[in-house]
């Protein structure tokens, strides 16, 4: 399910150690193999490259460099994780 988001909406989240990563499955929410996962505290990010960035509290949005230099936002609330894609200016919203 697709819907899109302002840009105004979007804001930087504080940076939580990856130490805290949760240890759910990770989730597949977008092209580019991006995972997620998330407890209470953290939201965290896995990349193709096995990179993980990790931000708090899951209510946040956080911003991280795609791998083409690009950018995108995830947003967790309840049990659902939204990214945002600024090149195509859609959401892609899964349950996690």
């Amino acid at each position: 399910m697709a819907l899109r988001l302002p840009l105004a909406a979007l804001a930087t989240a504080a940076v939580a150690h990856a130490a805290d990563a949760p240890l759910p499955t990770w989730v597949e929410v977008a092209r580019g193999y991006k995972q997620v996962a998330a407890d209470n505290n953290v939201v965290c990010l896995l990349d193709a490259t096995k990179q993980v960035s990790c931000a708090a509290p899951a209510t946040a949005i956080a911003q991280w460099p795609k791998r083409d230099g690009e950018w995108s936002a995830i947003a967790v609330g309840g049990s659902s994780v939204v990214e945002y894609s600024y090149t195509n200016g859609t959401a892609v919203v899964s349950d996690i």
